[in-house]
């Protein structure tokens, strides 16, 4: 696959992103950021490593000379506590219990899940909806559990069948978000 093929076949799949998805999904979480709620964040593999990365641009990025002030908590960060829970209960509660014992009122929760049908990620997303939470995902492939059960009140779906043009994706949404949060003074 030629460099060209790829960009034309990343920009063919951003462009068929609903962008009414997307505005409803940034007004949202702005909403979220202004009334200073905690955004708690989780993905696996790929998508865990762009939940850190959405960690660390909200909280520093938007913060930084603005009148923003995020606060994102990405739960795969803590290690020990994924390890313990994982070994002492079960991998698939590895985020909903840390969901669980969460002892605000309110929180949001952000998922970041190329199927949207792990096991993990779906239980947590129910434990928060349980909760009250507000529910935030980016998903890919047909949307899976995470959009067939309804389990993200805001929800950006990219509709194509190859991981790495979901990453990609989700990272550029993750990356176009800060950027519009940044601007927002």
């Amino acid at each position: 696959m030629l460099f060209d093929d790829y960009i034309s076949n990343i920009n063919d799949v951003l462009k068929n992103i609903n962008k009414k998805d997307i505005e409803i999904f940034y007004e949202r979480l702005l909403n979220a950021i202004e009334l200073n709620e905690p955004i708690l964040s989780f993905g696996n593999g790929g998508s865990s490593s762009i939940v850190e990365h959405l960690s660390c641009d909200f909280n520093k990025g938007v913060s930084e000379n603005n009148k923003l002030n995020p606060f994102v908590i990405n739960l795969p960060s803590n290690v020990a506590l994924m390890t313990a829970i994982s070994n002492d209960i079960s991998y698939d509660e590895v985020f909903s219990k840390q969901i669980e014992w969460v002892k605000m009122d309110f929180c949001n929760v952000f998922a970041v899940s190329s199927s949207g049908n792990s096991e993990n990620i779906v239980r947590a997303l129910r434990t928060a909806k349980s909760k009250k939470y507000e529910t935030f995902a980016m998903v890919g492939f047909d949307g899976g559990r995470v959009k067939s059960e309804g389990l993200a009140d805001n929800l950006i779906h990219v509709n194509v069948n190859d991981y790495q043009l979901i990453e990609d994706s989700h990272h550029i949404l993750m990356h176009y978000l800060t950027k519009r949060l940044m601007k927002k003074n």
